[in-house]
């Protein structure tokens, strides 16, 4: 669960040319945090925010050139583009910003093998059936990637199931390849044979 909540001090961040107020929720005294440590994790957390959303930033830059006829890669005036708009989508996203879970705009991607792969299968579907009609990938924003990968997740069992046979696989290939030695099961004891007395 994300620390940031509406009356969160802020410190100014640039972030791909724009300054926005980024949350610093961490303080020190809260769970016994030291001064450095407090700082520490603030400066990480604007670190992890202004990282993970500049690809916003990079999408308005692009929506932006569609929207006004320009060249791919042509300069966009920063003072162009929707600032507070931005600023909004900034602050909802360093609300339920965690540190450890991985997300790509909204859409959390799995830490488990498993999940990552079911992932990664349903985005190389996706990619497929829009090159397949003609789709630009680059005319797709990574948002909606993001969702349908995860929607095609959830709708496709069997994305799932194949991920898990292909991470099995792997891991059994892997442990082959080392020479590491299966679990045998466990020998009986010989009896003893009468002995002549």
């Amino acid at each position: 669960m994300s620390r940031v909540i509406d009356t969160s001090p802020t410190e100014e961040f640039t972030i791909q040319g724009l300054t926005f107020a980024v949350p610093q929720p961490y303080v020190a005294g809260t769970l016994e945090l030291t001064e450095g440590e407090a700082s520490a994790l603030n400066q990480t957390f604007a670190e992890n925010i202004r990282n993970n959303f500049s690809g916003v930033i990079q999408q308005a830059e692009v929506d932006y050139r569609k929207a006004n006829g320009l060249a791919e890669g042509a300069e966009v005036p920063k003072d162009q583009l929707d600032k507070d708009g931005l600023a909004t989508k900034l602050s909802e996203y360093a609300k339920t910003y965690e540190f450890g879970v991985r997300s790509v705009r909204g859409a959390r991607i799995p830490m488990d093998p498993v999940g990552r792969e079911a992932y990664r299968i349903a985005g190389e579907l996706i990619r497929n059936a829009l090159k397949s009609k003609n789709v630009k990938l680059d005319s797709v924003s990574k948002e909606w990637m993001a969702q349908a990968v995860k929607d095609l997740v959830e709708a496709q069992p069997d994305i799932t199931a194949e991920a898990k046979r292909r991470v099995d696989s792997a891991a059994a290939f892997a442990l082959a390849s080392l020479n590491v030695p299966t679990a045998q099961p466990e020998s009986q004891p010989a009896e003893a044979s009468p002995q002549a007395a």
